[in-house]
């Protein structure tokens, strides 16, 4: 969604929020500031901006759009279920201009970050509230469902068909047409050349099972 420069507020004061502020000063947006539900934030600054409350105070801003800056899809999902469960609240896109991406060919939810030197290419679907972090490379047809996280230097090739909360580590590989099913996690460095089980985290090269985790 296209938001007034003076009305972006990101959720959570962290490293990743400091990708997100960098982005959004690189798209020429002002930011408001931050909200972090930690006490010994609050009054501070972050990254040069305010932090100018906690979640709960979200509700006193219902003019502005809001980023959530939190890398974990489980918690990412948790904090946009909190925030949006007795108000009504929009979530800004923030889209580096040094990505690679076509906005009629690729189709966007809301609550996005799409970081620098990523290239994303044709007919690519992205669901609400996932990050693309740096020089991700994205192929043809791919599905990524809402709350997906990619790491720095992912690679998905085509036809890759990534599940709601799926998260992958950094320099993984996805090979063309292989699904990763819902809340799974795919370790740095990894090489998936076969599907992935639900809440499953595998990694290595060919990558495997190594661990369950909680259901999505």
């Amino acid at each position: 969604m296209n938001i007034e420069a003076d009305k972006l507020i990101i959720v959570g004061a962290s490293g990743l929020g400091k990708e997100a502020a960098w982005v959004a000063r690189r798209c020429g947006m002002k930011l408001q500031g931050f909200v972090d539900d930690r006490p010994e934030l609050q009054g501070t600054q972050f990254f040069g901006y305010p932090v100018i409350g906690t979640l709960d105070d979200c509700v006193n801003y219902t003019d502005a759009a809001f980023f959530v800056a939190v890398g974990s899809p489980r918690i990412r999902r948790n904090i946009v279920q909190r925030l949006t469960k007795d108000t009504e609240l929009h979530f800004a896109n923030l889209v580096d201009p040094g990505a690679y991406i076509e906005s009629d060919v690729v189709r966007m939810g809301s609550g996005i970050l799409i970081c620098a030197g990523t290239v994303i290419t044709a007919d690519v679907v992205i669901g609400d509230h996932c990050v693309i972090n740096k020089l991700c490379s994205v192929g043809h047809d791919v599905v990524m469902e809402n709350f997906v996280t990619l790491a720095p230097k992912v690679m998905l090739g085509g036809h890759v068909h990534l599940e709601e909360g799926v998260e992958v580590g950094a320099a993984a590989s996805i090979r063309q047409g292989t699904p990763v099913q819902r809340g799974a996690m795919v370790g740095m460095g990894s090489v998936v050349v076969k599907g992935v089980s639900a809440n499953t985290v595998v990694f290595g090269n060919p990558a495997s099972p190594k661990k369950q985790l909680e259901s999505f």
